[in-house]
């Protein structure tokens, strides 16, 4: 939301991931409920779902640091040499 916020961009907070976590979890339910039995192993389920979130959270730092550093023209746990003409320097 604070991404969104400095970007002046629309929040969305149904993403591909929490539908994709909802979807895995619902099908696992409706299976339960049909044929008395879950599809998806609680723990395989958890991990799937951790592992989902996780890497949807990577990409989006990933692609925010990189964003940031575009609009900001800096590097990413680097420090940027300040130019220094010829002209200037002192030996």
């Amino acid at each position: 939301m604070l991404v969104s916020s400095v970007l002046a961009d629309l929040f969305n907070p149904y993403r591909r991931t929490i539908l994709l976590g909802w979807a895995l979890m619902a099908v696992n339910a409706l299976h339960l409920l049909i044929y008395g039995k879950v599809f998806i192993n609680e723990g395989i389920m958890f991990l799937l779902v951790s592992a989902i979130s996780c890497a949807a959270i990577a990409h989006f730092i990933y692609h925010m640091l990189h964003e940031f550093c575009t609009i900001l023209d800096i590097y990413v746990f680097t420090i940027k040499h300040k130019f220094v003409p010829e002209s200037v320097k002192m030996e």
